[in-house]
């Protein structure tokens, strides 16, 4: 189809069209390589591998796009059932979507008809999966499980990258899996409470009405702490999915609140100095570390005594202890990362799903 026809586009024709463009056709198949599969499949949970390796083969050889329209519905499903009437409505009149692209790591904007769109790059989840994947065993042993051997820190920083960058992975994931039960669902919970805010984040710039970036820094960083907060916003909701109580001993709640800070710690890993456009994920952290009392505020009831004397007991000492200590872990994978030689050279990705392009409506 010509460049004319692209403005007359339904946005799934649009959405096929870009994906094509980057080398996924209708005919492409999804495929995993049965050694990374078996790797992950032994390290899950027993009485999950069953059903696991049902589902991991029932994608095998389907065409790629199925899968990521079935990753994206996942991710939506998340958070659509608590989001506010004015995020709702701007949800329904969205199209969401998964590429494998490097083109850009996130979209918030319109199709060339003017149909709006959010889309994720294809690793996204992925990555904040394995990082998950190693913090939770971090949590579970007391010890960073990786900067603790060197060969294994600089074999799964590789991996990731490689990954990210859509390169084929020789070699299974080096061992970062969780070891018990609950582990296991603490990852997947904070995986999920952090795409929810790296969602919501992309709804915050429409409900904000954000169109472009200028050469105004200020108020491009602005525009990005603007849409973060909402992302958090949504993300405490969705934690809140897994459980209602905020008890002192309820890792559930306090990981599920915990992931947007996870998230951007991630995206420190790719680099972490503000550009014209982007704060940097430390600054970004900060200013969600004051946000969080106040949208606390925005969510729950005053009255609902069980849920603020645990925020004035908790809430800041668990975020502060680990957003700060994580940060610091994470420089050193950043320190890792920037050494490791890509083939085909990476573009820049500091801004992991962030890197925000808008177009005019």
């Amino acid at each position: 189809m010509s460049q004319k026809d692209v403005t007359a586009m339904t946005p799934s024709e649009w959405i096929a069209h870009i994906r094509a463009e980057h080398g996924l056709t209708d005919t492409t198949p999804y495929h995993v390589p049965n050694d990374w599969l078996n790797s992950l499949i032994s390290h899950l949970p027993a009485k999950d591998r069953r059903k696991a390796r049902k589902v991991w083969n029932s994608r095998q050889g389907r065409p790629a796009y199925q899968i990521y329209d079935e990753l994206m519905k996942t991710y939506t499903e998340q958070i659509e059932p608590i989001l506010q009437s004015n995020e709702r409505q701007v949800f329904l009149e969205t199209n969401f979507a998964v590429f494998p692209t490097h083109q850009f790591n996130g979209y918030a904007g319109f199709t060339p008809r003017g149909d709006r769109v959010i889309i994720l790059h294809q690793a996204l989840g992925v990555t904040l999966n394995f990082w998950s994947f190693w913090y939770l065993r971090v949590f579970e042993e007391g010890n960073n499980y990786l900067t603790d051997n060197p060969v294994r820190l600089a074999e799964t920083c590789k991996y990731i990258m490689r990954v990210w960058n859509g390169l084929q992975t020789i070699t299974p994931l080096p061992d970062i899996y969780p070891r018990t039960n609950d582990s296991w669902e603490l990852s997947e919970t904070m995986t999920l409470s952090a795409i929810s805010f790296v969602l919501g984040h992309e709804l915050g710039h429409v409900l904000h009405n954000h169109t472009s970036y200028t050469n105004n820094r200020d108020a491009n960083h602005a525009m990005e702490f603007e849409a973060d907060q909402i992302g958090l916003s949504i993300a405490i909701r969705h934690s809140m999915i897994k459980s209602m109580s905020l008890k002192q001993d309820n890792y559930f709640a306090k990981f599920g609140l915990f992931a947007p800070l996870f998230a951007l710690s991630v995206m420190s890993i790719f680099g972490d100095t503000p550009t014209n456009t982007h704060p940097s994920p430390t600054q970004r952290k900060e200013k969600l570390l004051l946000a969080y009392r106040d949208i606390f505020s925005d969510i729950f009831d005053e009255k609902d005594q069980e849920i603020w004397d645990w925020v004035d007991e908790n809430l800041q000492r668990v975020l502060e202890y680990n957003s700060s200590n994580l940060f610091e872990l994470m420089s050193v994978m950043r320190d890792i990362t920037q050494k490791i030689p890509i083939s085909p050279p990476a573009r820049d990705i500091s801004w992991l799903t962030h890197d925000i392009k808008f177009t005019e409506s």
